[in-house]
């Protein structure tokens, strides 16, 4: 579902159910659907960790019940709050459709692909290699991209050259302290 069609959809249900649920139109329009939505989606961003979506849809599906069997004084309010949740569970359950796959276990593969970044620094360089294939291709499916780590003494590299190398690859370092800079999600 479209972006703009969730907030719409939603406002469309309580429209339908206005005056039975007590609603007037200077509460529920669509730019007020639209930044409820939005703040619902902000909120999951800010959340400190990855929100259960079986939580937040079962969060939206009882503000939803609220909204419709509210007091006519509470029912602008309740939908205003419904739409939310639903950007909220739109965000979670977006997230958790796109996330990619990471390697659980270390694994040795032979990787080919181009470099497309280089980064240098004290006595390694990393190489970020956008991947075309690997033998065996990992359980978990095959990243887009890696960066491996090389010594000095590695052949040079400039980005746009194809590259073929047996590597390590291993799960991706988790925040050194809690709620701190998360390289993985970062790299995804």
């Amino acid at each position: 579902m479209a972006l703009m069609e969730s907030p719409m959809l939603m406002i469309n249900v309580l429209r339908r159910n206005a005056q039975r649920m007590g609603l007037t139109n200077d509460i529920l329009t669509f730019e007020t659907g639209i930044v409820a939505f939005a703040f619902g989606v902000a909120a999951y961003f800010a959340w400190p960790s990855e929100p259960s979506l079986v939580i937040a849809f079962a969060l939206a599906c009882a503000a939803i019940g609220l909204a419709w069997q509210a007091p006519p004084w509470a029912a602008g309010w309740s939908g205003v709050a419904a739409i939310m949740l639903t950007g909220f569970v739109w965000s979670a359950g977006h997230a958790h459709m796109m996330s990619p796959k990471p390697v659980q276990t270390e694994q040795r593969l032979t990787l080919e692909g181009w470099v497309s970044g280089i980064d240098v620094g004290g006595r390694m360089r990393r190489l970020q290699i956008d991947l075309v294939g690997s033998e065996p291709i990992p359980e978990t499916g095959l990243p887009k991209r890696v960066r491996i780590r090389v010594g000095r003494n590695f052949p040079q590299f400039e980005i746009g050259d194809g590259i073929r190398v047996d590597a390590v690859i291993g799960p991706m370092p988790g925040p050194a302290i809690p709620n701190g800079y998360d390289p993985g999600r970062r790299a995804y």
